[in-house]
């Protein structure tokens, strides 16, 4: 059924933007229901698990660095920021979460934004990073941006793929970072002077946000060698989207992805009307598009060419999405799309499918890049149990994680 864009009912919306408060926080984006079987401990916790004595906004050791921030001849952030930022110091605690609130990163509302971190050892450093994104929905149109986290809604993360305590997770013993999602923009937005009709302005930050956060971890993780950009939904857009800024901030070491459920898919399955309201809204030819060059200006369908155009240009490195074949979160969330982007209608399950099977297609030529591709109306796997199943296919996602991060890339599923 075609609805008008101001008839779309709540609990759609909902759904898009992961908005029940327990989920928000526990886990990132709204893991799919479907999961809530899972009985081997790998679901989100309640807990905010930040490791300070002064309260959520704290640090546990009371700074950042020393809360300043130096800039070099060596070129500028995009919005002119700083190029050179300082370290931040460790957490007092290993295997613990500790928040950091770094200077110069906002919310799309102005207010502070940063990272957490979580070291395996503070004796002797992993040597490899994990940088996951939250996800959340995205802030376009004033339904959207109404259950779109404005604000930093939560400071860690827990349960498959960042549970240290299985044997199966191939990056147990990690650093990691979290990433937490307020700028509308799915991480990739430069643009902070945005303006939403009926919501008004925004700062459309992500991506900003994101090169001040991967300098930062550069300095703080000198010795890092090799990083996992990944993230469930809108975090499985912002590591896709991220991916080749990050593989410029780390120089000389691999950079792997493993986006989950971020499709970059292109049209039909995703309108290139709705495509082109990102691009504006969120000033991504001054991000995602830049990054990509040539191979995205020209392109209606940029997403799928950025992301053809990071498999190309880093063939050294293995890349790859998690995604449902008929994800009915996604499907809903392109649905804003239908007929020239004027009304509603969600993508249908056979639709979306041929366009997973497109993905996988589109990039056949690049031996670093697979698709773990399950039959399921499922939205995300890294953050639960299902992490360490098959879930219908030839081999767990734990698995194929461990094998992009040894640069090995599979297409498993049908």
């Amino acid at each position: 059924m075609t609805q008008r864009l101001d008839a779309i009912p709540f609990r759609t919306i909902g759904l898009l933007a992961g908005a029940a408060a327990a989920l928000v926080v526990a886990c990132s984006d709204g893991e799919d229901a479907n999961d809530s079987a899972d009985t081997d401990g790998g679901k989100h916790k309640t807990d905010t698990g930040i490791s300070s004595s002064e309260g959520d906004a704290a640090i546990a050791d009371g700074s950042v660095g020393d809360g300043e921030t130096t800039v070099d001849e060596g070129g500028t952030l995009p919005d002119g920021g700083p190029s050179t930022v300082n370290p931040v110091k460790l957490p007092a605690k290993e295997r613990s979460w500790t928040w950091y609130d770094i200077p110069g990163a906002v919310c799309r509302d102005g207010s502070n934004a940063g990272f957490a971190l979580n070291v395996n050892s503070l004796a002797s450093s992993s040597k490899k990073l994990m940088v996951f994104f939250q996800g959340g929905g995205a802030c376009f149109e004033s339904n959207t941006c109404a259950n779109n986290p404005a604000k930093v809604s939560a400071k860690s993360v827990s349960g498959g793929i960042v549970d240290r305590s299985n044997a199966a997770n191939p990056v147990a013993d990690w650093d990691y970072a979290f990433v937490p999602y307020c700028t509308g923009d799915v991480h990739v937005g430069n643009n902070p002077n945005g303006n939403v009709p009926g919501v008004g302005p925004q700062k459309f930050v992500g991506y900003v946000n994101t090169a001040l956060f991967l300098k930062t971890l550069k300095a703080t993780f000198p010795a890092t060698q090799r990083v996992l950009m990944t993230g469930t939904s809108g975090g499985g857009f912002g590591s896709a989207g991220n991916y080749m800024q990050a593989v410029r901030e780390f120089p000389g070491i691999p950079v792997n992805l493993a986006d989950d459920s971020g499709q970059l898919m292109r049209s039909p399955a995703l309108a290139q009307c709705l495509q082109a309201t990102w691009k504006s809204l969120w000033g991504l030819e001054k991000s995602l598009i830049a990054e990509c060059g040539a191979d995205c200006t020209s392109d209606p369908d940029y997403l799928l060419a950025a992301s053809k155009h990071a498999a190309k240009t880093y063939s050294k490195y293995a890349q790859g999405l998690i995604t449902a074949t008929g994800d009915t979160t996604i499907r809903q969330f392109y649905g804003f799309g239908e007929s020239g982007c004027t009304t509603y209608k969600a993508v249908t399950e056979e639709a979306f499918k041929a366009g997973v099977l497109d993905i996988r297609a589109q990039h056949a030529s690049y031996s670093n890049f697979g698709v773990y591709a399950y039959d399921s109306t499922k939205h995300t796997l890294l953050l639960s149990g299902s992490y360490y199943t098959a879930n219908g296919t030839s081999k767990t996602v734990a698995s194929w994680v461990g094998d992009i991060v040894t640069d090995k890339a599979a297409n498993i599923g049908p």
